[in-house]
């Protein structure tokens, strides 16, 4: 319900944003037309002090432009435009035919005051108009390179994936064929270890490119936890056995059809990742799934997956979570991977609203916790 919220008031404050935006344009048409009556008041033919402080509000003009461009990033070169076409048709009245010669002492002051406004004004307007386009271009790049990745691994998880698992289903069915313990075994468990591998790696590399790509969004909608960590956990039961793990769960009395509002598919995709990683990296022990309330009015859900295996030095678990990290290989070189899982894992947490935490001491193992805001009255009632 906090993630639905959230994204709400997100939504709320880019239209806030954008009339914010509009409604500036009248502060700034009053502040442009401020100065032009200011230097009309200034530029007094018998004023030597007048000229003085119209040179010094001279020097704030070009925050005019800059707000123009920040605050109205569409029609902000109009305005700026608008404002020097104003100061030149203001120079020519008041020398050419209003008369307001500027005293002897302070005509040398007058005339590099206007020649240097006249001139410089269209410089600081021409670079704030580069530098705003330069954004946009930069910008729709950005969202074209996006797009085009997007496409590229739609591309990739189709034409590769596809054989990837026809492979794994010959493999199975040539598995059911052989004998136990016999040399034809062992190489069909080493090709099924292979294409599996490489599926897991195609599948990190395709859901961590999609992550960068600045159109993805999520999908919310109310999801029961409970049924949804059975799920996991039974998915991995399997592989469990086969390593000699007790893999368990444990709700603490977590509501059986209490609904929390998430996209259902990250969260799934980062039990998966925690709890494959567990089980990769733990040769003996349990692995253990707990999920409670937390915070101080219950308004939290904490997911914790704790193993058994090697653990993570003091020193990596910060940079453990950053792409493309690895423990040491000289720790279990037989363990491989690509190093995206839980750097997949913290942007999807963040992106949730959420928080992950480690906690873990080598040889003893280690305890991955993400924590995520609900609304735990409002979804009982519902």
């Amino acid at each position: 319900m906090m993630l639905l919220v959230r994204q709400r008031l997100t939504e709320a404050s880019t239209r806030i944003r954008a009339q914010g935006r509009r409604l500036l344009a009248l502060p700034l048409i009053l502040v442009s037309i401020w100065f032009l009556v200011r230097i009309t008041a200034l530029a007094s033919p018998s004023d030597a002090l007048g000229w003085h402080a119209l040179a010094a509000y001279a020097q704030f003009m070009p925050l005019l432009y800059v707000g123009a461009y920040i605050a109205l990033p569409q029609r902000g070169a109009w305005l700026c435009w608008a404002h020097y076409a104003a100061l030149c048709v203001l120079y020519a009245w008041l020398f050419a035919v209003g008369g307001h010669v500027p005293p002897s002492s302070m005509s040398g002051l007058a005339d590099g005051f206007w020649f240097t406004m006249l001139l410089s004004h269209p410089c600081y307007i021409l670079a704030l108009h580069y530098i705003s386009a330069l954004r946009g271009r930069i910008r729709a790049a950005q969202q074209a390179a996006g797009q085009d990745k997007e496409r590229f691994l739609a591309m990739l998880s189709h034409e590769i994936r596809s054989p990837l698992q026809a492979m794994l289903g010959s493999i199975d069915l040539l598995a059911l064929k052989v004998k136990e313990g016999t040399a034809e075994q062992r190489a069909v468990n080493r090709m099924r270890v292979a294409a599996t591998q490489l599926d897991t790696y195609l599948r990190d590399v395709t859901a961590f490119a999609r992550l960068e790509n600045p159109t993805w969004k999520l999908n919310v909608g109310p999801v029961v936890l409970v049924p949804l960590l059975k799920d996991v956990c039974d998915h991995y039961q399997h592989k469990a056995q086969d390593k000699g793990l007790s893999l368990s769960l444990d709700v603490c009395e977590l509501p059986t059809e209490w609904p929390i509002q998430t996209d259902p598919q990250r969260l799934r995709q980062i039990l998966d990742n925690l709890v494959s990683n567990a089980l990769k990296y733990s040769e003996h022990g349990t692995v253990q799934v707990r999920a409670a309330l937390a915070g101080v009015a219950l308004d939290e859900v904490t997911i914790e997956v704790q193993d058994t295996g090697m653990g993570i030095p003091a020193e990596a678990q910060d940079s453990i979570l950053e792409p493309y990290v690895r423990l040491d290989e000289s720790i279990d070189p037989r363990i491989e991977g690509t190093g995206l899982g839980l750097s997949i894992v913290r942007t999807l947490v963040e992106r949730l609203g959420g928080r992950l935490s480690v906690d873990s001491i080598p040889d003893l193992g280690s305890c991955f916790r993400v924590t995520f805001p609900c609304n735990p009255g409002l979804q009982k009632r519902q």
